[in-house]
C-alpha cells in the first residue's frame, strides 16, 4: 500500500485506516469538546523511539492520545490492548491492521514472549509504544498500578518514558485536559547497574505520571485535597 505520509516514527501498516478513524470518527467530537494540551515540547523530537505512558479513565483515552500525536508531528502510535477487544470480529481486524498489540491481562508479561517481542520490535524500529500501565480503566486522580514492567522495557531498549496525565476523558461533556511531563530517560546502564536502574525507572516514571495527572486536574480547575493534619 502506498504510504499516506512519511512520519518520523515507525507508522502502522494500515495508515489510511488509522488516519481515517481519527479524522472522520473522532475529530468532530473531540474538536467540539476541545482538547487543551500542555507540554508538547516534552515529546522527543525526530524519529527517536519512546514509550508513552498515560493514566486510563475511558475508551476515549486512545483517540485523544492518537489525535494529539498525529496533529503534533504525524506520529502514529502503536497501542497495547487487552485481548478481550478482539472478540468483536470487525474491531479485531481493524486493530490487527493498525498494529495494536494484543495481550492477556491475567498473565505476566514474562509469560507472553510474543507480546514482549512485538513491543521490543516497535521500539527497535523507531516507533512510539503507547501503554496504560494501570492495565484497566480506573477512577479518580490517584494512579493505581498493580503490575510493573515499563521500566524493564525501557531499560532493555534504552528508550525514555514520557508520562501523560489525562483529565475529562471519563466525561461526555466539557474540555479534555492533557499534561505531558518531561521524559524519564534511561541514561547509561551497565551490566552491574541494570537491575537497579529498572527499579529506579519504575519509581521515576510513576512519580512523573502521578504529577502529570495532578497537573491535568489543575488545568481543569480541580483542586487537590490537602492531607488531614
Amino acid at each position: 500500500m502506498k504510504e499516506v505520509h512519511q512520519p518520523g516514527h515507525l507508522p502502522v501498516r494500515n495508515q489510511l485506516g488509522y488516519i481515517a478513524a481519527s479524522k472522520l470518527l473522532f475529530d468532530p467530537y473531540l474538536n467540539r469538546r476541545g482538547i487543551k494540551v500542555r507540554g508538547l515540547e516534552n515529546l522527543p523530537g525526530g524519529s527517536a523511539p519512546y514509550i508513552l505512558a498515560a493514566n486510563h479513565r475511558s475508551l476515549l483515552d486512545v483517540p485523544v492520545l492518537g489525535q494529539i500525536l498525529l496533529e503534533h508531528d504525524g506520529t502514529q502510535l502503536h497501542f497495547v490492548a487487552k485481548k478481550e477487544l478482539w472478540k468483536y470480529k470487525l474491531l479485531g481486524k481493524y486493530l490487527d491492521s493498525t498494529d495494536v498489540i494484543k495481550y492477556d491481562r491475567d498473565l505476566k508479561m514474562s509469560n507472553q514472549p510474543e507480546v514482549v517481542d512485538r513491543m521490543n520490535s516497535v521500539l527497535q524500529n523507531e516507533g512510539v509504544l503507547a501503554m496504560f500501565p494501570e492495565h484497566t480503566r480506573k477512577h479518580g486522580r490517584e494512579l493505581q498500578i498493580t503490575k510493573r514492567g515499563l521500566g524493564m522495557l525501557a531499560v532493555a531498549n534504552l528508550v525514555p518514558i514520557v508520562s501523560v496525565g489525562l483529565h475529562g476523558t471519563d466525561s461526555l461533556r466539557g474540555p479534555i485536559h492533557v499534561n505531558i511531563a518531561k521524559a524519564t530517560p534511561v541514561g547509561l546502564v551497565g551490566p552491574d547497574s541494570r537491575r537497579r536502574r529498572i527499579v529506579e525507572m519504575e519509581y521515576e516514571y510513576t512519580a512523573a505520571l502521578q504529577d502529570a495527572i495532578n497537573q491535568a486536574y489543575e488545568m481543569a480547575g480541580a483542586t487537590i485535597a490537602k492531607p488531614d493534619l
